[in-house]
This record gives structure tokens, sequence and C-alpha cells, in this order.
């Protein structure tokens, strides 16, 4: 696993350093209350967030649909991307009201045996997200399991198989997915390779900026994990210098 943390870490120094095309945000939880099994890094409270995002707003910077990565040419250091990954309620309960009210466009992964459990998304609330026009859905496997350590054909489906699940839910095309943990430790070149095969963009937990070094590989983008602890110095628009966000 140090060998992994080693690797991660070297990639991203050298992602970090090219010149910002944009920047996706990674949430999980947006809630005033630690619940138990919570981890610290996937936790933001609501005012902090509406603070993150209406200072990035009125600093310019754009909020764009996930789909708007496809359209490299049209990318720049102003484009934000907002992501949440596994699809937990307090996104329809908190979240979605504000991104209503400003009619910022947001993505939202989710884990295709989670919805309608307890502390996650209803079938209800995952369609009248996508029925509102600022959502749009992506993958996040059928249960979260941690990809490497998962046979080949556990792996493919996990990754191939929920598509269809989520699907069915909302009746749109799902295109998009993102890794579970998302690190080199967790996701192997067998399981990008999976999601080539079934998505047109996938995500990762790497930690930076969109660049032209991180476009070589569609299938492994990186995200800018966001909690309770960093979410001022994004802010204040000083992660990583001046060629970041």
């Amino acid at each position: 696993m140090k060998l992994f943390s080693l690797i991660q870490k070297i990639e991203e120094l050298k992602l970090r350093r090219q010149r910002s095309c944009g920047s996706i945000l990674m949430f999980h939880r947006v809630d005033d209350i630690m619940k138990a099994g919570s981890y610290k890094d996937a936790l933001i409270t609501l005012i902090n967030f509406k603070r993150l995002i209406l200072d990035f707003n009125s600093r310019g910077y754009e909020f764009a649909k996930l789909e708007d990565i496809e359209n490299l040419d049209e990318l720049n250091e102003k484009k934000v991307f907002i992501t949440f990954d596994d699809g937990t309620d307090d996104l329809h309960r908190n979240v979605y009201p504000f991104l209503k009210e400003h009619k910022f466009p947001f993505a939202v992964f989710v884990v295709s045996e989670f919805i309608s459990k307890p502390g996650y998304l209803s079938q209800r609330q995952l369609v009248e997200l996508v029925e509102g026009g600022l959502c749009t859905v992506g993958a996040h496997t059928k249960s979260h399991l941690l990809l490497r350590k998962a046979s080949s054909a556990t792996s493919k489906a996990e990754i191939v198989d929920c598509k269809a699940d989520i699907e069915r839910i909302i009746n749109r095309e799902v295109s998009y997915f993102a890794y579970p943990y998302g690190s080199a430790y967790a996701v192997s070149k067998r399981d990008v390779n999976y999601a080539r095969e079934g998505y047109k963009l996938a995500f990762s937990t790497f930690n930076s900026h969109l660049s032209q070094l991180a476009f070589k590989n569609m299938h492994f983008l990186p995200r800018i994990n966001v909690d309770n602890d960093n979410w001022q110095r994004l802010g204040r628009l000083k992660f990583w210098g001046t060629q970041s966000v």
C-alpha cells in the first residue's frame, strides 16, 4: 500500500504542475451532523458548502455540466464541476434546494444497490433530480467495493452492470463513472479498461485540477476532494498556486 501511495503522490505532483483546464470538486456528505461510520474527509457542513460555491460564483467561475468535459477545446481554468459520490440523501434534502435556486449544475455518482436504502437517495428522489435538468447521474459500482481486490468477473460486473441498473430507474443513459476510493491502491489498469468499455469518462480521487496531461487518460480523471477542513483554502483560490482553482 505504501508503494501505491508513493506512486499516487508522484503522479499528483506531475498533474498539479500543469496549466489548469478547470477543476472537478468532489463532495460526499453535506450535513451538519457527523454520522456514525462517516469519515471526516467525507463531510462538509451545509453552510460551508454554500460559502464555498458562492465564493467561486462571485469570482467569475462557471459551474458546468459534466458533459462539458468532453468538449476539451472549450475548457479553461474558470470551469468548475460539482460532483457528489455515493448518493446519500442529504444531497436531496440539503444541497439540491440551494443548487436549484442558483441554477448550478452538478453530478452525483450513485451506488446502485444503495438506492432507496436508509440514508441514501430513493428512486423517486433520484428521478426528481434528473428531471430538474441540473443533475447528471453517474455510476459508482453496484456495492462500493475496493475494485483492485475483486476478481476480474466481479470487478467487471460492479462497473458495467450498475450502469444498466441505474438507467432502468432514471430512464436516461448513464455515461460517466467514478471509482470507489479512486486511488492508485484501489483501482487497477484492469478496472480502468472495464470502465473504458462502458463509459465516456471515468473519475478517480487523484487530487488535482484538470489539464492536458490529465486528458491523456479520460477514464481516470482527477478530482479535488472537498471537506470541512480544506474548503476555506479552496475558497481563497490558493489551492496549488495560481494555475489551479
